[in-house]
């Protein structure tokens, strides 16, 4: 059947408001890709700090801790005074920030900004779903929702990449770790002009005024829906202490295994290109058939993979360190399948009028768990072996997820108030 105007107009407004609300995602995918990479490269800018676990944990684990203040704060704000707001001014902010993360080398001042660059990243993550999600036609929703993580993927498969490259063209200082970094800044200019275009979910419209502090709060933990509150919070803080970490710390662990990192030869250049494309072609074929085959087959697909993955990965520390960057590669590809879902569930699952505090929440003990992730593995003094057996614990985390997802509900290709109406009687 051919498209009508309409069909057509409409399409081409979808694909505007995602590009406009993904550009964000790219951005936080970046800054987040380049980290663990990026940090063996920037020791030479902040020596001695990085060469120390604790501060080098601390470095890592800076903008982690931005992200776990700044969605819970932009969450309610954005249910209180209304998505275009927050999404203009949340931009503005991240922007700012961001460039001031790369102007001072005195190491406890940048760690302050970059704490508040991920505040505003963080930020970003309710904003741009609860807007998506109110948008969409139900059809087509978890396609749109899972494109974020596309594109989240597509900045942190980028910044890998990039944190590759710049090493071989430039040194550290003055110039080359600021170049790391604001190159992931690029769009955000663009995309902060182009949101100011937009106009206000028209769902939250419906209830201006209706949604104010205590009672968000209130409501976002009571009834039917302060149960899929918690239970979506919990899946996401065990899903991001498996994934942050598992690869935030990969880099470094192989690095004291005696690899060298950043001067890569052609074949491991090409392998972790390879390995990129991989995981992006996932996200896509994840984020097509997520309406198909519903959001708890792939989430609990996913969990257990990467818990399987995990489970063996000591198996490997005796083989070559190939082996277990492509075991690695393998639970980063059953990632995706989770990355996807546990970022869906949280939009849906919530009403209007605290759709972006309980998103927001979810996202808050996500990062809890990335920061424990990252300090239980880092915990190990950086003793490579030591540190990838502990993952296996991770790899239980991960287990628990596909438990915890057994007892949501999948409200694939529903309209979202009907699916409030179904919730509440169930």
């Amino acid at each position: 059947m051919e498209e009508t105007g309409s069909q057509r107009k409409l399409k081409r407004e979808y694909i505007y408001v995602l590009f406009i609300f993904s550009t964000s995602l790219f951005i936080s995918g970046y800054e987040v890709g380049i980290l663990p990479w990026g940090i063996i490269y920037m020791k030479n800018t902040f020596y001695p700090y990085l060469i120390q676990p604790l501060t080098t944990t601390i470095f890592l684990g800076a903008i982690l801790l931005g992200y776990l203040i700044g969605p819970m704060f932009s969450g309610i704000l954005t249910d209180i005074f209304g998505r275009k707001r927050m999404y203009v001014l949340n931009l503005i902010f991240l922007l700012i920030f961001g460039l001031l993360s790369i102007s001072f080398e005195i190491f406890y001042i940048n760690v302050i900004m970059r704490i508040l660059f991920g505040f505003f990243m963080g930020s970003e993550f309710p904003i741009a779903n609860s807007y998506v999600a109110e948008f969409s036609n139900p059809n087509v929703r978890g396609k749109y929702l899972a494109f974020l993580n596309v594109v989240y993927t597509l900045g942190a498969t980028f910044g890998v990449l990039i944190s590759f490259v710049i090493p071989l063209i430039m040194p550290a200082d003055p110039v080359g770790w600021r170049l790391l970094i604001g190159i992931g800044l690029i769009p955000a200019p663009f995309a902060i002009y182009f949101r100011s275009r937009i106009s206000e979910s028209q769902k939250w419209e419906n209830l201006k005024g209706k949604s104010y502090g205590i009672e968000i709060v209130r409501s976002m933990f009571s009834g039917r829906g302060g149960k899929y509150t918690i239970l979506n919070s919990i899946n996401w803080f065990l899903f991001d202490m498996a994934a942050y970490g598992t690869s935030l710390f990969l880099p470094y662990i192989l690095s004291r295994m005696g690899k060298q990192i950043l001067f890569l030869n052609t074949v491991e250049l090409i392998t972790a290109f390879l390995i990129g494309g991989l995981i992006i072609s996932v996200s896509i074929i994840v984020m097509y058939i997520v309406d198909i085959i519903g959001r708890k087959i792939l989430q609990i697909t996913g969990s257990i993979g990467v818990s399987i993955v995990l489970f063996t990965i000591p198996i490997w520390i005796n083989s070559s360190i190939s082996v277990l960057i492509f075991s690695i590669a393998v639970a980063e590809i059953f990632i995706q399948f989770v990355s996807t879902t546990v970022g869906i569930f949280p939009a849906e699952l919530a009403k209007t009028e605290y759709r972006g505090s309980a998103y927001g929440f979810a996202v808050m003990m996500g990062k809890f768990g990335s920061l424990l992730g990252l300090f239980f593995v880092g915990s190990s003094e950086f003793e490579s072996r030591t540190a990838i057996v502990n993952m296996q614990y991770l790899g239980v985390a991960s287990l628990l997820i596909a438990i915890i997802t057994l007892f949501l509900v999948d409200f694939t290709r529903m309209d979202l108030d009907k699916i409030i109406e179904i919730k509440e009687n169930l």
